[in-house]
C-alpha cells in the first residue's frame, strides 16, 4: 500500500477567500473519531489556554482535517510543538483567533 500524500497545511490566501472550501472541510470532518472531534471542541471550550496546542498523528484523518482548516486560517500547525525525534510520526496544531471565531458555528454545521 502506497503512503498517502502529505496533506497541504498552512495558510492559502486564495482558499481563505474561496467559501468552497466547506464542502470537503465537512467531507473530512465525517472522518474523524469521537476522540479527534472532543480533542478540537476541548481545544475551542471556554477553559482552554489562548495558546493550547494538540498534536495528532501525521497523515490521520485529524491531521488531514485540521491541515484543510489551516488553509483557510482557522488553525496554524506548530512545528516548534514537536520535540525533533517525533516530528516524522506527529504534527501539532493551534486553534487562531479567528478560529476560536468561527470554528464553534463551523462545527455545530459539521457533527
Amino acid at each position: 500500500m502506497a503512503d498517502k500524500p502529505e496533506p497541504m497545511r498552512g495558510l492559502d490566501e486564495a482558499a481563505q477567500h474561496d467559501k468552497s472550501w466547506g464542502p470537503r472541510l465537512k467531507e473530512l470532518a465525517e472522518k474523524l473519531s469521537a476522540g479527534d472531534k472532543s480533542v478540537l471542541v476541548a481545544m475551542l471550550g471556554e477553559g482552554a489556554a489562548q495558546d493550547a496546542v494538540s498534536m495528532t498523528s501525521r497523515g490521520s484523518p485529524n491531521d488531514w482535517f485540521w491541515a484543510h482548516l489551516s488553509k483557510v486560517g482557522l488553525m496554524q500547525e506548530r512545528p516548534d510543538a514537536v520535540p525533533e525525534p517525533l516530528q516524522a510520526h506527529v504534527v501539532a496544531y493551534a486553534v487562531t483567533p479567528t478560529g476560536k471565531q468561527t470554528l464553534p458555528g463551523l462545527l455545530r454545521s459539521f457533527f
